[in-house]
């Protein structure tokens, strides 16, 4: 419940500096309470006035709603850094994937975001070597990842789990194949999250020491 949450929030903020608001379909948050996940945000700011950095882990782009993105863009306490799970940049993999949505609908929120916030880092997980996924297939996924200009990127082979629609789907990818794919994948998340990197030289920022 948010009491639970605001609370606890509160009692981390006295021992650590950033705080990352994790789970599954996070977005959705605050549904059965009648409040939003950028509600709660709002008041675990107020009631932790020592916490320097509020973090969202991941969130689905049709969950980054307008009103998160202003609390965003108004408040330097939160993190510039949203991860959005992708997992392809093809549409028909996306399709065979039961993902709801399509790219021009993540590239879309994406330039929303942006345009409010230009300096925030987009990261995204992405499977690679999804059953029946082709070379063209694969060509269009990397094309869409260098559009997205995202800041990193965490990319996985794809692996079976018993039980799942994929798993009895034929045209299973050869390990090696996926593990080639995903190894480029990385290789364009290093020059991308470079990239990225390089738009922060000779600028001021505050930052949080992990290590």
């Amino acid at each position: 419940a948010p009491d639970a949450v605001t609370a606890e929030a509160k009692r981390l903020s006295i021992h650590y500096p950033e705080i990352v608001l994790a789970g599954i379909h996070t977005g959705r948050y605050g549904r059965e309470y009648g409040v939003t996940l950028a509600q709660l945000m709002k008041r675990i700011l107020q009631e932790a006035p020592d916490l320097k950095r509020l973090r969202i882990s991941s969130i689905e782009q049709n969950e980054v709603t307008d009103e998160l993105i202003e609390l965003i863009r108004e408040e330097p306490r939160i993190a510039r850094h949203l991860h959005i799970p992708l997992q392809s940049g093809s549409d028909s993999v996306l399709k065979r994937m039961r993902r709801p949505y399509d790219t021009a609908a993540y590239l879309a929120k994406l330039e929303k975001i942006r345009s409010e916030i230009p300096d925030i880092a987009i990261s995204c997980d992405l499977i690679a070597g999804f059953p029946g996924e082709t070379e063209q297939e694969f060509d269009e996924t990397l094309a869409f990842l260098q559009k997205c200009r995202f800041s990193f990127i965490h990319a996985f082979p794809y692996s079976m789990r018993q039980g799942t629609v994929a798993a009895g789907m034929r045209d299973q990818i050869d390990p090696r194949i996926k593990k080639e794919r995903t190894r480029r994948v990385l290789e364009l998340s290093q020059k991308l999250s470079d990239a990225y990197q390089q738009q922060w030289i000779d600028k001021d920022v505050q930052v949080i020491v992990e290590t």
